[in-house]
């Protein structure tokens, strides 16, 4: 029968000059969930292995703590700055945001053939850094919000993916329902867009404002968005965004979404 090892023990090992074994061990210490080991594993996002690394930033999201977030945000930004550097920008065609999943995306991996382009370390640094933030939940939301703004598209397209997918479905956080109206285009369409993902009501007035937006991307994006969201309170709007030539596709398969034509009454 195998002994199970205590928490002093993970700590312990963490000393091992094997990096699977100190791997094993942050693991096991991110399911035991002791807050006492947070700094540890704060402390081991910076060991020499890289697979060490990413498994503390992924353990740290078992303690669903506000305690993790800044950690892992530092994570993210470390590892999408360093993709950045390597391959640079995203192309014309943005390369959707969920890529850092680890489901195989093919347009992505098509792209990266193309560009003569291996996984490199700061992939995986952004990966387990999304994977930690999301583990972590509804702690995180505030942080990823204001990461809606960063000036790297990869911590943009990450924070987006991880709005989409957490606890704001069932009631959109206040700060993203006035992240709409920010000043910084950025940070509004990347509102809209995790807005969409909510579908929930209270984010239709503001994305109906948007399809006056100065930007396209933005006028684009809140069509978009209010079409997967589908409530008839906003036919009205994209029917009149219909008469936008650069909008009207957008607006069109809003209406189509939520079985509505053109003409028809919704009042």
């Amino acid at each position: 029968m195998a002994i199970e090892l205590t928490l002093q023990d993970h700590l312990e090992r963490l000393q091992d000059t094997d990096p699977a074994t100190r791997a094993s061990s942050v693991h096991a210490i991110g399911q035991l969930r002791e807050p006492s080991a947070i700094s540890a594993l704060i402390w081991l996002m910076g060991d020499d292995s890289l697979w060490v690394r990413c498994t503390a930033a992924e353990a740290l999201g078992e303690y669903h703590s506000q305690d993790v977030v800044e950690p892992l945000v530092q994570f993210l930004r470390m590892g999408a700055n360093a993709e950045l550097d390597e391959i640079g920008p995203p192309p014309e065609v943005p390369i959707r945001y969920h890529r850092f999943n680890r489901h195989p995306d093919p347009d992505f991996e098509r792209w990266r053939t193309e560009q003569g382009l291996k996984t490199s370390e700061g992939f995986s640094l952004v990966v387990s850094a999304r994977i930690g933030l999301q583990k972590t939940g509804i702690a995180a939301t505030e942080a990823l919000i204001r990461l809606l703004r960063d000036q790297n598209p990869y911590v943009q397209y990450v924070a987006v993916y991880l709005l989409n997918r957490m606890a704001i479905r069932k009631r959109p956080s206040d700060a993203l329902l006035i992240a709409v109206m920010d000043d910084n285009p950025t940070m509004r369409l990347n509102a809209a867009r995790a807005l969409g993902k909510t579908g929930n009501f209270r984010a239709v007035r503001p994305l109906i404002s948007l399809l006056h937006d100065e930007s396209l991307d933005i006028r684009i994006a809140a069509a978009e968005a209010l079409g997967e969201i589908q409530d008839k309170r906003a036919a009205a709007a994209l029917t009149e965004a219909l008469d936008d030539p650069e909008v009207h596709h957008a607006a069109w398969l809003a209406l189509h979404n939520m079985q509505v034509s053109p003409d028809e009454d919704t009042d």
